[in-house]
């Protein structure tokens, strides 16, 4: 079996050395595979990284994804129509100055290259960008689960578990490498799952 590094948090990278030092071949098995195997077992064991918990629920790529901004759902925002709520987000930096980036990235053919593109041209977004951007990613969370049956049911599916964007790569809309980033997504969809269950009771 090979491992993507990129895809491995930094803990099981530094677990699976820890134990690679310690290890001799196994069944025909370089030590390294063995204890890579070994350090996933160890951290998801200990940490639950990336496992819902009874307290906890991680969206980034498990059961529920559809929380993730990146996932296929559609939605009518502002009087427009994208293809994900990423789409959305990286929309509204530019709406208002920069009409033709905005269209851009609303045309672009998925939310990874919406993402990109916005990033590539960051410095043309709109300038109070950082004041109003939490206030933009709750409408758009709130449009996407209202117009989606699916993600509203699986979002009150969590109860009253605490939400994680289990991002190994953002520190700042989820917990980061190190599991001590801001989490923004998770409190926000926190905060949307609050108001949804206020106005359909």
């Amino acid at each position: 079996m090979t491992y993507n590094l990129k895809h491995l948090s930094s803990e099981i990278i530094s677990k699976a050395i820890e134990l690679a030092r310690e290890l001799d071949d196994y069944a025909g098995r370089p030590a390294w595979e063995q204890a890579m195997e070994k350090a996933i077992t160890h951290v998801l064991d200990n940490n639950h990284h990336g496992l819902d918990t009874d307290t906890h629920v991680y969206f980034y790529e498990q059961e529920f994804y559809v929380l993730s901004n990146f996932s296929s759902f559609s939605l009518v925002w502002e009087g427009e129509y994208f293809a994900t709520s990423e789409h959305a987000y990286h929309w509204a930096k530019f709406k208002d100055n920069e009409p033709e980036i905005a269209l851009a990235i609303k045309s672009t053919p998925s939310a990874h290259d919406a993402f990109k593109l916005a990033r590539l041209l960051g410095d043309r977004k709109r300038p109070d960008w950082e004041d109003v951007k939490i206030d933009i990613m709750r409408l758009i969370l709130l449009a996407k689960a209202r117009q989606h049956d699916y993600v509203y049911k699986k979002l009150m599916e969590t109860g009253d578990r605490i939400l994680v964007e289990n991002s190994w790569r953002d520190s700042e809309w989820g917990w980061g490498p190190n599991k001590d980033g801001k989490n923004l997504l998770g409190k926000l969809w926190m905060e949307a799952r609050t108001i949804l269950r206020h106005f359909n009771e």
